[in-house]
């Protein structure tokens, strides 16, 4: 996949609430189960899942699951001018 940003999703929360939450079992979670990365037995990043919950956009067609080898996260702030 490399570096395409056009294949990029951008999807903004609607609860601020549920935005962003980690739990001692798994990665990080976006939303209710927006993404929610889980980590099996073997530290490996190969229990995810999609679910829209608490974003505008869905993320993935499927609510199959899925693995990861890496992820980043990055924070868009409007700039005054």
């Amino acid at each position: 996949m490399g570096n395409n940003f056009k294949d990029s999703i951008l999807s903004y929360v609607q609860d601020m609430n549920r935005a962003l939450f980690y739990h001692a079992e798994f990665g990080p979670t976006f939303g209710s189960d927006d993404i929610t990365i889980g980590v099996d037995d073997s530290e490996e990043y190969d229990c995810c899942w999609c679910k829209q919950e608490s974003y505008k956009k869905k993320i993935r067609d499927t609510d199959d699951l899925f693995s990861i080898e890496d992820y980043e996260v990055f924070q868009i702030i409007k700039k005054d001018d």
